[in-house]
């Protein structure tokens, strides 16, 4: 949801590939996108979105041909796990626990 808050609140007109390795998170990521297409495309219509079931990194090392050659700017926006697990198991809040995938955090 990171991402596609940032393209929301982006003026500009962008292309977008929103990545996940789990499939349920984008699953969750394109249901947010569907309650917001037309907020996205009064900003501009020219905007795109693209889905990618991927880890980030993968995906940036296998087109970073084609995204160094493009004539734009880049921007990359991640939300990457960020606490080790035992502070997971032990002081997240379990209602955390039952909205986000132990991914998320650990």
């Amino acid at each position: 949801m990171l991402g596609l808050s940032t393209m929301i609140l982006t003026p500009t007109p962008w292309i977008a590939y929103l990545t996940d390795y789990q499939p349920q998170i984008l699953e969750l990521t394109n249901k947010n996108l569907d309650r917001h297409r037309e907020t996205i495309a009064t900003r501009n219509k020219y905007n795109t979105i693209t889905l990618i079931t991927s880890s980030m990194m993968d995906w940036v090392n296998n087109n970073h041909v084609s995204l160094r050659n493009a004539k734009a700017n880049i921007v990359i926006v991640a939300n990457l796990p960020y606490i080790p697990e035992t502070t997971f198991d032990e002081n997240v809040d379990e209602s955390a626990k039952k909205r986000e995938p132990r991914a998320a955090f650990v």
